[in-house]
């Protein structure tokens, strides 16, 4: 949900750049494109998961934990959504047996 709040703060900043007056048009202009631009790249960025190959993910949507499993490799997932991985590696276990004689 933070990331949902900075996408938001971002849109508000790049109205806020467009509500300047006129006569400062190639600061509004600037300004509104370079927020614009940094908020885009930022939900982009948040958007792009990659899970390990020896991982498989379970995607949440609003902390809610949906059916769906994820497998390896890179995903898009909407900024309400997140994944929680886990590994799915298997480890051998061999029990050390101590007798009397050591």
């Amino acid at each position: 949900m933070f990331d949902l709040t900075i996408l938001i703060l971002g849109a508000a900043i790049a109205a806020a750049f467009l509500m300047l007056p006129k006569a400062l048009g190639s600061i509004r202009r600037t300004g509104f494109i370079a927020a614009t631009v940094l908020t885009l790249a930022y939900g982009a960025y948040d958007c792009i998961v990659i899970v390990d190959q020896s991982d498989e993910g379970v995607l949440l949507t609003f902390g809610e934990a949906s059916e769906q499993h994820v497998e390896a490799g890179m995903k898009f997932i909407w900024p309400w959504q997140e994944i929680e991985t886990l590994s799915v590696v298997q480890q051998e276990y061999r029990p050390m047996v101590v007798t009397a004689d050591g």
